[in-house]
């Protein structure tokens, strides 16, 4: 998956200025033009929202500065508006191939939880968006939780097209993913038979898969768990130290087992992991 154009959304939380930690990393796969995207919402801001934005252009005029010193071609955009419908119209306009924003819950659970600006632009968005996730240390200063994403990534599989697309993304990484983990859950099963029987087909799939990137010298480790996906997803990522979570933001397997569509929110949203949402372009199974 090669990363040449992303968008950059801030809304100058620390959070949001610490995403360009990462940007050195998407360097590696590719990246060359960043739109740091600003959008001044209308509804809080009222008659103050036009000299926001001049004031806030100037700001990102100063990130800009910053970008441009360590090779990278930037552009500044400030809008008025809703922010994550603003946020993903620029996002097409620009042709991205990536949406980068950062998490911060309010409360004692901010360290986890989704700020509801990136929460609905993952919900709305058609282009892939990465969540940033942080860890608060003493004197309240946000650090990523991994300096690098790439070094055991897990990837959740249901088996469905929406599935398939995003472990073709993650294929796209190629070696420059140190090591894959590959997660599929069977959410319930009333009959115990059914159950054996649906772990074997879901295991033997899942070598299918690990071949693929055993191929491209890839290493690679293989899971199938029992119980709701989300909480499953989370207890394998603690499990194996996880960098980055990629995953399909819907989908619905086979045995109309119904996996990556509330999952995917439920991870986004809770997760301490990175996280990248592959959004389903291919049309689902009848």
């Amino acid at each position: 998956m090669l990363v040449e154009k992303v968008l950059l959304a801030t809304d100058f939380s620390d959070s949001a200025r610490n995403l360009q930690h990462c940007i050195n990393e998407f360097k590696s796969l590719g990246l060359k033009e960043v739109v740091l995207t600003h959008v001044v919402d209308i509804q809080s801001s009222a008659m103050a929202s036009t000299v926001l934005q001049k004031h806030n252009q100037e700001v990102l005029e100063e990130e800009k500065n910053r970008l441009e010193k360590i090779g990278l071609e930037v552009k500044v955009r400030v809008e008025l508006g809703y922010p994550p419908q603003k946020i993903v119209e620029a996002a097409r306009a620009e042709k991205v191939s990536l949406i980068l924003v950062g998490s911060h819950g309010k409360g004692f659970l901010r360290e986890l939880l989704l700020g509801s600006t990136a929460f609905d632009v993952i919900r709305s968005s058609d282009i892939p968006v990465y969540v940033e996730k942080y860890r608060y240390r003493e004197g309240e200063v946000a650090e990523p939780v991994f300096s690098n994403r790439l070094q055991n990534v897990l990837v959740p599989v249901d088996f469905s097209r929406c599935s398939e697309e995003a472990l073709e993304k993650v294929q796209g990484f190629g070696k420059k993913i140190e090591k894959v983990n590959l997660v599929a859950v069977i959410e319930s099963s009333e009959d115990p038979e059914e159950l054996e029987k649906t772990k074997k087909e879901y295991d033997f799939s899942l070598q299918e898969i690990s071949s693929r990137f055993e191929d491209i010298g890839v290493p690679v480790s293989q899971r199938v768990e029992v119980g709701l996906a989300s909480e499953k997803i989370m207890e394998v990522a603690d499990e194996e130290n996880t960098s980055m979570i990629i995953l399909s933001t819907r989908g619905a397997g086979r045995l109309q087992r119904l996996f990556l569509g509330s999952t995917a929110d439920a991870v986004a949203r809770r997760s301490k992991y990175p996280t990248l949402l592959i959004p389903c372009r291919k049309p689902l199974r009848p």
